[in-house]
């Protein structure tokens, strides 16, 4: 078992003893995401596939929490705002819009032969970056630079 996966198992073990009853709801759903990945894949998930995991439910909540406030339903959006804070104990530190500004200036330099071609590039930053910024801010500064 991955040390990320038995500490979230833990802290599982935490919140339902602190009667933390969010936390509990939220993990319990990493927890489900987690086994139906291993069912479809029929093996043990990695490290990095869980972080992948995790990414993606904090983009869920993200894209709810701007329709949530786009319906003036600022209630629900605080919710999913407290989901976040949660899943981010786990899914490690994201760069700041500064240093992705930086690497993807050097990517851009050490890699001037591929034109100007966004799509290309674009798909070679997100491997680069691999979780650890968000695509859609990787893509902001992309345009920006090109």
């Amino acid at each position: 078992m991955s040390d990320l996966l038995e500490k979230i198992q833990l802290d599982l073990k935490d919140a339902l003893k602190s009667k933390d009853s969010l936390k509990v709801s939220v993990i319990r759903m990493l927890l489900t995401f987690i086994k139906n990945k291993e069912i479809s894949s029929k093996d043990k998930i990695s490290d990095q596939e869980l972080l992948k995991i995790i990414k993606n439910e904090i983009k869920k909540r993200k894209d709810s929490i701007n329709n949530f406030l786009k319906g003036n339903r600022t209630d629900l959006a605080d919710k999913e705002r407290s989901e976040i804070e949660i899943l981010q104990l786990y899914s490690g530190p994201e760069m700041t819009e500064e240093e992705v500004r930086i690497r993807i200036k050097s990517f851009l330099e050490s890699n001037s032969d591929l034109e100007k071609n966004f799509g290309k590039i674009m798909g070679l930053l997100i491997r680069e970056f691999q979780g650890q910024a968000d695509g859609t801010l990787i893509s902001k500064i992309l345009k920006e630079e090109l």
